[in-house]
């Protein structure tokens, strides 16, 4: 137990909503999905608290999907740890290594294992016929991170071993994230098991909810975000959690005082995630400076295309950036 319990624990995450298509995976990422709204914290323990459940996790990028994975990987290992009854055992792994060629067959099971031995704290938990039994009989959760760039074959081949694992595991339950290529992908393919995929797509989280959220934790956050005019973009979980950890105390005192410094923390960062890049510091920077601007202004998610290539020639003169 004190193999988890000493770990960094996952806080309550963000009060997220999501729609429960009605269309399950024929979904048009085109459109704005159609059917119940659902709260994560709700809807995916209950989903997937069923054996054979397969849970789709949709939405664009930083809208949350990889930290609802975490949280449900700590919640799984809790329930294991306090010996609930039915307790799945949580297996977390990317879609890029479930298709990558080097992925060996049956994987997955030794993943497991690994996992619980992390989770008890027991090197010898296969030393005796009972607790050899006990892992026999319980279930998997996979959660499976769909988010890291994989190319097209990749993705195929991952979500082949999936379905062909729930095959042979009908006990097994998943959680997906997606992105758009994924969820085609995946309504290409004949979906397999006992069970439909659910497909939760996620929305954007209001600023009342964020409001409510934030006055909770009484830090005196939402008061700054108020006083920054931060609140039109607060509802972004990756920039909200920006603004809590700015607001700990782990970054520079003046960190959310303007938008001009946040962006700068936002991209002095994204330098620092730069290893091994053979461009120059100074030309990334600014870069990724006038990326960054140029979403605020434009209040749009991403740059690219003409408007991207517009910049990156800026800065870069006629050399490849």
């Amino acid at each position: 137990k004190q193999s988890l319990d000493s770990r960094p624990q996952v806080s309550t995450p963000f009060p997220i909503q999501a729609i429960e298509s009605l269309h399950g995976l024929q979904l048009d990422t085109g459109k704005d999905a159609a059917g119940p709204v659902r709260t994560l914290t709700e809807a995916l323990p209950e989903k997937l608290a069923q054996d054979s459940a397969l849970v789709c996790l949709t939405g664009p990028p930083g809208c949350g999907k990889s930290a609802y994975l975490e949280w449900m990987q700590h919640r799984a290992a809790k329930q294991v740890l306090d010996a609930a009854t039915g307790a799945a055992i949580p297996v977390r792994l990317t879609l890029k290594e479930l298709g990558s060629e080097r992925f060996p067959a049956g994987a997955i099971v030794g993943c497991a294992a690994r996992s619980l031995r992390s989770i008890s704290g027991q090197q010898n938990w296969f030393s005796d016929a009972r607790t050899s039994s006990e892992f026999a009989a319980r279930p998997f959760l996979l959660l499976i991170d769909g988010d890291e760039d994989a190319a097209a074959e990749e993705q195929r081949r991952g979500l082949a071993e999936v379905l062909r694992f729930r095959e042979r595991n009908p006990k097994v339950r998943v959680l997906i994230t997606m992105n758009d290529s994924a969820l085609e992908a995946w309504g290409e393919a004949a979906v397999a098991g006992p069970s439909s995929p659910t497909v939760l797509v996620i929305q954007p989280m209001a600023p009342s909810q964020v409001r409510d959220f934030l006055l909770a934790m009484k830090s005196g956050l939402w008061d700054r975000i108020v006083d920054s005019r931060f609140s039109d973009i607060a509802g972004i979980p990756w920039l909200l959690t920006r603004m809590m950890i700015a607001a700990r105390g782990n970054a520079a005192p003046d960190a959310l005082s303007s938008r001009a410094r946040l962006l700068e923390g936002l991209v002095l960062d994204s330098m620092n995630n730069l290893v091994g890049s053979p461009v120059p510091r100074s030309v990334a920077l600014t870069a990724l400076s006038r990326i960054a601007w140029q979403n605020q202004w434009t209040r749009v998610a991403r740059t690219a295309g003409p408007e991207l290539y517009e910049i990156l020639a800026s800065v870069r003169g006629s050399r490849e950036l």
